[in-house]
C-alpha cells in the first residue's frame, strides 16, 4: 500500500500549523481511497513515479496556500490519465469555487465566448486571446496537466470548465485574485479589449455550446431523445442525448427505437442521421434496443444510409454506444473524435475529504468498461468524415457536421 510509504512522513515531518496537518491527513486519505477503490490505479503511471510525486507534494505542504494545494492535488491525480481512459476520475475544485460569468468553447479557429451572463452578456462572440496577461495557449498548456481525461478530445471538452475559475488560475501562479480575472478579448466588431470579470456563485460549467432554439442540434438538449423528419433532404434526424432505458416522460428507449424505424418507413426516407454530440452518457446496459432497431432494418442498415454525428460531448456510455453501433451496423461517423473512448474506467464515486471537502472533490472510477477488447489501447472513435466547427459557422447558426451527413454520397 502506498499509504504505508506516506505514514512515516507524517510522523517525521514537523507540522507547525493545524492547517498543514489537516492537508496532510486529506492527502493520505485520498491516496488510501484511490488505491482501495480503483480497479487499476497505476495503469497510466508507474507506482514509483506516483510515490515520488506524493513525497514531493507532502514535503511542500507548509509552503503552499489552499489554492496551490488544490492545484497540486489535481496535478497529482491527473498522472493516472497520461495514457487516457480516465475521464470520469480525478480531483476537481470544490462546489464552493467561484466561476466567471462566461462559457467558453474551443472552435477550429480559437477560443470564443459562447455564453455570458448578467452584465457580461454582450461578450458573446468575442475571441479570447489572453488571460491575466498571458496568451490563451500558454494558459491552456498550464491547465491541461491538471485535467484527467479519456483522450485528447475529452480534454478539449473539459478545459473550458477550468479556465473560468480564478482560484485555480491563482493556484497555478497565473493570476493574483481569487474572485476575478482579466481577459484579453477580440470583440465581435474586431476591437481588442481587456476586461476584468468578477467571479460569481458556483455553477456547473457546460462542456458544449448553450441551447439555441434556432439551431437544430442545440434546440432541445434537455430531452433524452427526439426526432424530426427532414422532408426536403429525405432524412430522419434523431437526437439521442441520454443513454438510459426511459425518458423523464415515461417513454422507453425501446418504444422510441420502434418509432424511429416506423417514421423512416412511413415517410419513405433515404437516410437516418443519429446525433450523439450532446450525449454525455448514462447506463451502458440500456442502448441495445436502439442499436438493434437500426441494425435489423434492412434499408437503414445499408452503406450510405445511416450516419452518426459525434464529438467531444460524446462521452462515457455514449462512447460505448458508438463502439457497438460501429461494430454492428454500416454507420458512417461524422464530426470530430469522441470525448469518450471504447475502453474506459467509469462508475465513479465521490470521496469526501476529512477536512477540505468544500475545496476539493475526488471522483474515483470503480470499474473498467472494455467494449473493444480487440483494440485495448484504442482511446477514441475517429470519424469517417472529419468535420471541424469554426466560430464563423457556429455564430452564423449553421451546422456543417449535419450538412456533411445529409449531403454525403456513398461510393
Amino acid at each position: 500500500m502506498l499509504l504505508s510509504l506516506a505514514l512515516p512522513l507524517l510522523a517525521s515531518t514537523p507540522l507547525q500549523e493545524d492547517r498543514v496537518e489537516a492537508w496532510g491527513e486529506d492527502l493520505l486519505h485520498l491516496i488510501e481511497q484511490f488505491e482501495a477503490m480503483h480497479p487499476d490505479p497505476f495503469h497510466g503511471v508507474a507506482r514509483e513515479t506516483f510515490e515520488e510525486a506524493v513525497s514531493a507534494l507532502y514535503e511542500r505542504l507548509p509552503d503552499l496556500d489552499d489554492d496551490a494545494l488544490v492545484v497540486e492535488l489535481m496535478r497529482l491525480f491527473a498522472l493516472h490519465s497520461r495514457s487516457g481512459k480516465e475521464g470520469h476520475c480525478g480531483v476537481y475544485p470544490g462546489f464552493t469555487d467561484p466561476v466567471l460569468p462566461l462559457q467558453l468553447y474551443r472552435f477550429e479557429d480559437g477560443w470564443f465566448v459562447v455564453d455570458a451572463f448578467g452584465e457580461e452578456a454582450g461578450l458573446v462572440g468575442a475571441r479570447v486571446v489572453g488571460i491575466e496577461g498571458r496568451p490563451i495557449a500558454e494558459v491552456v498548456e498550464s491547465v491541461a496537466p491538471l485535467v484527467t481525461h479519456d483522450n485528447d478530445t475529452n480534454l478539449l471538452g473539459k478545459l473550458p470548465g477550468f479556465l473560468v475559475r480564478p482560484r485555480l488560475l491563482r493556484g497555478l501562479g497565473l493570476g493574483g485574485e481569487q474572485d476575478s480575472c482579466e481577459l484579453e478579448l477580440v470583440l465581435p466588431g474586431g476591437e481588442r479589449a481587456k476586461r476584468r470579470l468578477a467571479a460569481g456563485a458556483p455553477r456547473r460549467v457546460e462542456a458544449g455550446p448553450p441551447a439555441d432554439a434556432d439551431v437544430l442540434w442545440l434546440s432541445n438538449p434537455q430531452a433524452a431523445w427526439w426526432m424530426r423528419v427532414l422532408d426536403e433532404r429525405s432524412a430522419l434526424y434523431v437526437q439521442f442525448n441520454a443513454t438510459q432505458a426511459q425518458a423523464p416522460d415515461g417513454q422507453s428507449l425501446e418504444s422510441f427505437a420502434a418509432e424511429v424505424a416506423a417514421a423512416f418507413d412511413h415517410h419513405d426516407l433515404e437516410r437516418v442521421v443519429l446525433d450523439v454530440r450532446l450525449n454525455g452518457g448514462g447506463n451502458n446496459t440500456t442502448f441495445t434496443p436502439l442499436v438493434e432497431a437500426l441494425r435489423g432494418h434492412a434499408r437503414i442498415n445499408r452503406p450510405g444510409a445511416l450516419f452518426a454525428l459525434i464529438g467531444r460531448g460524446t462521452f462515457s456510455a455514449a462512447g460505448n454506444f458508438v463502439t457497438v453501433l460501429e461494430r454492428d451496423t454500416n454507420v458512417i461517423l461524422v464530426g470530430e473524435p469522441t470525448g469518450g473512448g471504447p475502453n474506459q474506467f467509469g462508475d465513479a464515486r465521490t470521496v469526501q475529504l476529512p477536512h477540505h471537502d468544500d475545496l476539493v472533490v475526488l471522483r474515483i472510477s470503480t470499474r473498467y468498461h472494455e467494449f473493444d477488447p480487440e483494440h485495448p489501447d484504442r482511446l477514441t472513435h475517429e470519424p469517417h468524415l472529419f468535420v471541424p466547427l469554426t466560430s464563423q459557422e457556429y455564430f452564423a447558426g449553421t451546422d456543417p457536421v449535419l450538412e456533411r451527413a445529409l449531403s454525403h454520397v456513398a461510393r
